[in-house]
């Protein structure tokens, strides 16, 4: 196990999960689109359904409810959409992405969403082709290409499709957790190590700003791989299992001005890069 992680696993079975607010993220969505002279109907009669159904505040275990509803309160277009919000996608996202996401969703139908969901639920996770081929579906100009929604987003949809527990997402934050552990356990051999490293590393720096620049695919299934066996290892020394979403939202960390309550994970990656 990580030295990392096992000097925090009180605090990763601890973990709480934090809810976002739906509602302002799409108004920030909506006045971004508008002010581009875009048409945002798609998120102005989402956001509308939301305040209806009282679906303000939503953290993940909310939003898994939300994609098993048997009833399907919400489509397929519409859960994508609660899943960038809660990522506080309108807040992150550059306008011109923003837009073209707008766009696409006022003109792509359910269908499309319908067979991108079913793509990820039924993956074989003991595959490791299935695995990079799905997450190559979804870059550019793939058949499940989404303008304006890169792989710190789209790995979103992995997670939540995959039943919250098995497909993890992968972000600037998590990525730089990735390589921090990868670099600070004994257990990783050093070839994988330089491999992880060059996917990463610009011309300033071996490891850029841990932003994916190459072999994105199978750096993602390396990455899956050690957090499931990170997973396995700490559920074998603890009587109450944990799940894939406590330790990747330990790992996440929070923002540097924030306060959790013990050392934020983002200072002890940024101190050791």
């Amino acid at each position: 196990m990580s030295p990392y992680i096992l000097e925090n696993l009180q605090h990763i079975q601890n973990i709480e999960q934090v809810g976002f607010n739906i509602i302002d993220q799409l108004n920030i969505g909506i006045n971004i689109v508008e002010g581009r002279d875009g048409q945002p109907a798609f998120l102005t009669n989402l956001r509308d359904r939301l305040i209806l159904e009282n679906h303000i505040i939503l953290n993940r275990e909310e939003i898994i409810e939300l994609v098993n509803d048997v009833n399907g309160l919400y489509s397929s277009k519409e859960i994508c959409v609660l899943i960038l919000c809660w990522g506080i996608y309108f807040t992150v996202v550059y306008p011109q992405g923003i837009l073209g996401l707008s766009l696409f969703l006022n003109s792509e139908d359910d269908l499309f969403f319908d067979n991108l969901r079913n793509q990820i639920h039924i993956v074989d996770y003991q595959e490791p082709n299935e695995i990079v081929q799905l997450f190559n579906s979804f870059q550019y100009q793939q058949p499940n290409y989404i303008p304006g929604v890169g792989y710190a987003f789209f790995t979103k949809f992995f997670f939540f499709f995959s039943d919250g527990n098995n497909l993890p997402i992968l972000d600037k934050w998590l990525t730089k957790a990735f390589m921090y552990l990868v670099h600070t356990d004994e257990d990783v051999n050093e070839n994988q190590r330089i491999n992880l490293t060059h996917a990463i590393s610009n011309q300033d720096s071996p490891f850029g700003t841990f932003t994916l620049r190459r072999d994105k695919p199978n750096f993602y299934h390396s990455y899956f791989s050690y957090m499931h066996s990170q997973l396995n290892e700490i559920n074998n020394q603890i009587d109450h299992p944990i799940l894939l979403s406590d330790l990747e939202t330990f790992l996440f960390g929070w923002p540097l001005n924030g306060n959790g309550g013990y050392e934020n994970p983002r200072n002890v990656y940024n101190q050791f890069f």
